[in-house]
Order: C-alpha cells, then sequence, then structure tokens
C-alpha cells in the first residue's frame, strides 16, 4: 500500500529566510501565511552573533 503522508507545520521566520531574503529558497515551497508583530510588551532582535533571534520584555 503506498501513502502519501503532508505534513503541515506553522513556523515563525526571523531574519535572512524572510521574504526577498537570501535564504528564503532554504524554505522550499513553503507558502506564506501572514505576518505577524509581537505585544508591545516585548521586543525581538538579533541576539549576540546577529545568527539567533531573541525576545524580551520591556518595563
Amino acid at each position: 500500500m503506498n501513502q502519501t503522508v503532508i505534513a503541515k507545520h506553522q513556523v515563525f521566520i526571523c531574519g535572512s529566510a524572510l521574504r526577498g531574503q537570501p535564504d528564503r529558497a532554504n524554505l522550499g515551497n513553503a507558502k506564506f501565511i501572514h505576518a505577524v508583530n509581537t505585544e508591545p510588551l516585548y521586543r525581538l532582535h538579533a541576539a549576540e552573533n546577529g545568527w539567533h533571534p531573541a525576545i524580551y520584555q520591556v518595563d
């Protein structure tokens, strides 16, 4: 019996894999769903070496 399994996952993308960026091709046929924003209570930025996203709460 041959079966095809299609896995669907929603992921958050930050950085060079965003639409129009150089690493976007690494996502293959991934479909863009929608843009989101963090709540005003949080800030999103590149951590330490600039390669990893980090989020922190502001006072």
